[in-house]
This record gives structure tokens, C-alpha cells and sequence, in this order.
């Protein structure tokens, strides 16, 4: 499961692994925004696209995805 994982990030586009990563380490919209040269949304738009492709290669629900991510980031 974890090699299944791996393999699907390493798949995603770079700007999606990118965005993954910074999201995952603790970064904030905001803060990323200015790294990857877009506004705060289409970092949202893009982290949401990542979250749908990976749920998508590794046979999950996006949702379920989505909401344990926000589940982690509030807890």
C-alpha cells in the first residue's frame, strides 16, 4: 500500500506533488501561493485536482480523501 503511494505521488504532475508536499508539511494557501506564482485558489484548485488523481490511482473515494486531510489539518 505505502510502493502503491509512493508511485501515485511521484506520478502526479510536478505543481501537484509540489503542492501536496507544501500542503502536507503545514503550508498555508497563502503561503504557497507566492512560491508557485499563482493565487491562493488555484493552489486550492490544484491540491484538489492532486487529492482527485491520487483517489483515483489508488482506488479511493475522494471525499473520504479530502476530508480526513482537513480532519488532520484542523485536529
Amino acid at each position: 500500500e505505502l510502493t502503491a503511494m509512493r508511485d501515485a505521488l511521484a506520478a502526479l504532475p510536478e505543481r501537484q506533488s509540489l503542492v501536496l508536499r507544501l500542503r502536507l508539511s503545514g503550508c498555508t494557501l497563502k503561503s504557497i501561493a507566492p512560491v508557485i506564482g499563482v493565487t491562493r485558489e488555484r493552489v486550492r484548485q490544484i491540491e484538489e485536482a492532486a487529492i482527485r488523481t491520487l483517489a483515483e490511482r489508488l482506488g479511493a473515494d475522494p471525499e473520504r480523501c479530502r476530508s480526513v486531510e482537513q480532519s488532520r489539518r484542523v485536529g
